[in-house]
Order: C-alpha cells, then structure tokens, then sequence
C-alpha cells in the first residue's frame, strides 16, 4: 500500500492529472486489492479444505489397508483349517512351491554376487584413490619445498646486491650527488619491480597450495564415503547370509512338510480338486479386482454417473436379497408345512400300528422264530439307517457351507459398495469433471465394469446351483418320505397276504378242508411273528432317521409294557428256531383259546392270487434284500 501510494504522488507530480481520473484509479486499485484478499482467504480456505480431506483420506486408506491385512490373515487362516481337515492339496502345487523356494534361493545368491563383486570393486576403487592420493600430496610437498628454496635463494641474492651497492658507493666517491642518487633511484626501482615479481609469485604459489589443500580434502571425503559403504555393504552381506541360512532351513523344512504331505495324499482320495481350484482362481480374481479397485478408486470415484451406477447396483442388490428372502421364507413355510404332514400321517400310521401289536403281542410272545429261517439282527438295520442319514447329513452339510460361503462373499461385497459411498461423499466436489473417452480412466473403468460384471454373473451361477442343490435334497428328502410310507403301507397288506395263502393251500390239500385248523392258526401265528419282525426293523429306521419322534415312540413303547418288556420281546424274536420249535408245541394249548378271539382282515380261501401292487412290493423287497 505505501509503494502503490508513493507511486501515485509521483504520477501526480509527473502527468498531473484530474481529480476524476484519480479516484477512478483508486477504486480499480481498491477493487483489485479487496479482490486479491478474497483470492487469499479463499485459496487459504481451500488449502485448509484439502489437508483435512488428505488427512480424512489417509485414514481412510489406512483403515482399508488395515482391514485388507485382517482379511488377508482370515483367508490365510481358513486356507490353512480347509489343508489341515482336508488335505486336498496336490504333489504339483507343493513341486511349484518347492520350484519358487529354489527361484528365490538362486536369486539371493546372484545377489550376493554382485554384491561381493562391487564390494571388490570398491575396495579397488579405495585402493587406486589412496594411491592417487599419495601422488599428488608428493607432488605438492615437493612443488612447496621448490618454492621455500627459490624464495630463500631470491632473498640471499637481495641480501648480495645490497652488500655489493654499498661497495660500489663506497668505491664510487668522485662521482657527484646527483648521479649518484640517480643510480640509487635505478637500483631501487630494479629491486622494487624484482620484490613485486616474488610477490605475484608467492601469491601463485599460495593459491596453488591451497587448491591442493581443497583437492586433499575431497579426496579424504570419498575414502570416507567408501568406507561407509564399504562397511554397509559387509553388513548387507551378512543379513543376506543370514537370510540365505533362514531359507535354506525353510526350504529343508518346506521338503519335510511335502515328504509327509505326499504320504498322507498316497494314501487319501481327493475328491474336490477342481473346486479347490475354481476356489483359489475365483479368490485370485477377487484379490486382483479389489487391488484395482483401491488403486483406482481416487480417479474411479470422481464422476457423478458412476455414484449413480452404484446407487442403482446397490438397489438391484438389496431386491435380489429381499427377494431371496422371501422365497426362502416361503420355502421354510412350505417344508414345515410339509413336516406337519409327515408327522400327522406318521402318527396316524403309528395307532395303526400299535393297534395291530396290540392284537398280536401275546401269539409274537408265545412263538419263536420259524425253522430254516435266517434272521437279521437289529444292528443291521440300525448301521443301514445310520449310513443313510449320515450321506444325507454330509450332503446337507456341504449345502449349507456354500449357502454360508455365498452369504459371506456378498457380505464382503456390501461392505465395498459402503466404502465406496463414503469415498463418493468426500470427492463429490470434484464428480462435475467430464472425462473424454479416450482417456486412461474411461478405460480402465470399463474394464473393471467388465470385471464386475463378470463376477455378478459368477455369483449368479453359484446362486443357482446352491438353489439347485437345496431342491434337490427337497426331492431326496420327499423321495425317501414317500417310500417310507409305501413300505410301511405295502409291508402291513403283502407278507401277510403271501404267506398266508400259501400255507393255507398247503394246509387245505393236505387235510382236504376248509375250516381252520391248530395248524393254520399256528402258521399265522409265524406270519403275525414275521409282521412284527418288519414293523419292529421300521420303527427303528423311523427313529434313527427322525430324531423328533424317538420321544414318542418310546412313550407308546412305555405305555405298552417298559423298556424291559420291549427287551424281552425283541430278545424272544431273536430266538433260534430250534428253540422255537421246542416251545410252540407247549403253547399251542394255551394260545388257542386267545386265538378264538382274534378277527383276521383277509380270507386266505377267498382270495389265491395277490394284487399286482403286493406282487411289485416282494419283488423291490427281494431286491433289496439282495443288495444289502
């Protein structure tokens, strides 16, 4: 202000202007004042602005990089639960490993190498300088001790001459005064000329001097340069040594690991190496998109269409997931629907059951087993149960561990998108920039657009899959409801039905009559005991397969007679048939009065030849049979 006011009376004085002219000048100077002021304070604002947004972005990136390490470790982490469990890793990818551990040996020691050989040359380097060196401080001493004696000789010939002037004055005495001082002003200025002349030398001579004192001290400066890098150099040798032994011991221990790793692979199955391999590649990919995502997300994040891309990705995706939802919820409806069902028909077909035991406990009791007939234990039958809910539950398992793997990728997808909405916040002043298509960043965005695209469509496939996978364990699981049922139907009509007409035939021709005799009720007595056999191995698949009605199978069982009657009766039907035999002449007595009292739902004489569904059921069951 005090220049532009000092230059304004100048001018004043000067051009002498108006007093209009003047104060037009003030306020465009004013003006310009007050506006390089808001410039200032705005610039200031927006420095201000700027470093509270690095600061909020660092954060940012240091958090990121934070959670990438701990997602980093979590995979590790899993990668190492799935070797351990599993053990599904092939002998190529541990050769691979092996091969890298090589790689990397070999390149430590080029290293080295050339580390050494560097330091050799250094040392070369230090040696040729020490030389050079001592050269030239030779040089300058003998150049300086050449100067000492050329000044000490200049001052003894001063020292003669003045001796040999003052012989001459002495001998010169007729020559007058002024001659003589004539002489006397010759002869000095000789000398003065000669003293100047020594002098420039001298002058030379120090600069030279200290030229060489500089060129001594540089040359001091870099053999300590050396050194130090000499001495840092054999320190980097001895950590790369030291590093060297570390990966030797690593690489022996890493061989130890694949040694064993190989036996316990020789001797597993591995069933799934393409999944783990599509896992690996499919994380690798992830990996590499999220890398691109972090570098580019500055760059990515500065254009509004994009933040309007996302917002609607995110929207598409929230309705996919309530959507999902709700056919999930709907499905849970329908299968506890369905439950209720089973459960209403398996309680429906349990009184007819009990019903059907309770009309023949006393004959199962009395009776043993038949003469000539193999029996199978309960064990059997229980362990083929067992097997078959334990291949159901692994396919259930194995379901919902990639329903839990799809949840968690999405998881990790929805938490992107809100990292990136929160980037979009902080660079939203700079989404007003248009981009050109030709630019760098339009196209790595469609790139990496193309990249997510291609993993939607990837987790779409894995979404249909798993969606594929759980309807085909709905159908399994109905399928193996529905045969139940048929069994249980078609084992209560067809073994009595077989078996009774034909030993009712044989009964009937060898007698040549139709009323019952202790005979046929003795063999229906055997048909019953056979009838209870296979209601007997039912329940037991019933409560094996559904843990939810063994409650109520063991409170009618209770109900029935106790835990130690149900023992007894299932002890006398393992029987031998010898014994069996032995025991049904004793019973017949006492069974036929109660036999009297029985009312049979089928008529052996009225009806020889079985339906063709009980014809189809022995035929499945016979099958069976052989299989097991």
């Amino acid at each position: 202000m005090f220049k532009t006011e000092h230059k304004l009376e100048e001018f004043k004085l000067q051009m002498d202007w108006d007093q209009q002219i003047l104060d037009a000048f003030l306020e465009e100077s004013a003006r310009k004042d007050e506006d390089m002021m808001s410039i200032v304070k705005y610039a200031q604002q927006e420095e201000h602005r700027i470093k509270s947004l690095t600061v909020t972005i660092e954060k940012k990136a240091l958090e990121a990089s934070e959670k990438y390490k701990a997602l980093e470790k979590q995979l590790i982490e899993t990668t190492t639960a799935q070797v351990k469990t599993k053990s599904c890793v092939t002998s190529d990818l541990f050769t691979g490993r092996i091969k890298h551990v090589e790689q990397l040996i070999t390149q430590w020691a080029n290293s080295v190498e050339q580390i050494k050989h560097q330091d050799s040359e250094m040392q070369r380097c230090a040696l040729v300088m020490g030389r050079a060196l001592k050269v030239v401080l030779n040089r300058t001493t003998s150049e300086v001790e050449a100067l000492m004696a050329q000044i000490s000789r200049t001052k003894k010939d001063l020292h003669q001459n003045n001796e040999k002037s003052k012989l001459k004055a002495a001998t010169r005495t007729t020559v007058s005064k002024e001659e003589r001082a004539a002489q006397v002003e010759q002869f000095l200025k000789e000398k003065e000329q000669g003293i100047k002349e020594l002098d420039s030398q001298l002058h030379v001579l120090t600069g030279a001097l200290s030229h060489h004192r500089q060129q001594l001290q540089l040359l001091k400066t870099k053999e300590k340069e050396f050194t130090m890098q000499i001495t840092r150099s054999k320190s980097t040798i001895s950590s790369l040594e030291c590093q060297h032994l570390k990966l030797e011991k690593e690489v022996i221990r890493q061989q130890m690991i694949t040694t064993l790793q190989v036996q316990t692979l020789q001797i597993l199955i591995i069933p799934s190496q393409e999944e783990m391999v599509e896992r690996k590649m499919v994380m690798m990919e992830v990996k590499r998109v999220k890398d691109l995502l972090y570098s580019k997300a500055d760059t990515m994040l500065s254009l509004e269409k994009r933040k309007s891309e996302r917002e609607k990705a995110l929207k598409i995706k929230k309705e996919e997931i309530k959507v999902l939802i709700k056919t999930l919820s709907q499905q849970l409806k329908v299968t506890e629907q369905e439950k209720q069902k089973l459960q209403a028909e398996f309680s429906e077909k349990l009184t007819r059951i009990e019903r059907l035991k309770s009309r023949f406990e006393v004959m199962v009791l009395s009776m043993g087993a038949l003469e000539g007939e193999e029996e199978k234990t309960q064990a059997f039958y229980i362990v083929k149960a067992a097997q078959d809910k334990e291949e159901l539950r692994q396919k259930g398992d194995e379901l919902e561990a990639k329903v839990h793997k799809m949840a968690l990728e999405t998881k990790a997808l929805e938490n992107t998108i809100l990292m990136f909405n929160d980037l979009l916040s902080s660079s939203y002043h700079r989404s007003f920039s248009k981009v050109k298509e030709s630019s760098l960043t339009y196209q790595e965005k469609v790139k990496l657009e193309e990249q997510l695209r291609s993993n939607k469509e990837r987790l779409e496939q894995k979404q249909q899959q798993v969606q594929e996978l759980q309807q085909d364990m709905q159908v399994s699981s109905k399928k193996h409801n529905f045969t139940f049922r048929h069994l249980v139907t078609e084992s209560l009509h067809v073994f009595c039905y077989v078996q009774s007409s034909k030993l009712t035939k044989l009964i009937c021709s060898a007698k040549d009559t139709k009323a019952e005799t202790l005979e046929l009720q003795d063999i229906k007595l055997k048909e019953l005991k056979e009838f209870n056999k296979n209601i007997n191995e039912m329940l037991h698949k019933v409560m094996k397969d559904n843990d939810d009605l063994r409650s109520v199978l063991e409170k009618s069982l209770l109900q029935l007679g106790g835990a130690v009657n149900w023992n007894y009766k299932l002890s006398l039907l393992c029987r031998s048939p010898v014994s069996s035999a032995r025991r049904n002449t004793k019973s017949l007595a006492l069974s036929s009065a109660q036999l009297n009292t029985i009312s049979l739902d089928w008529d052996p004489a009225a009806s020889p030849s079985p339906p063709a569904s009980s014809r189809s059921f022995t035929s499945t069951k016979s099958n069976r049979k052989s299989k097991f």
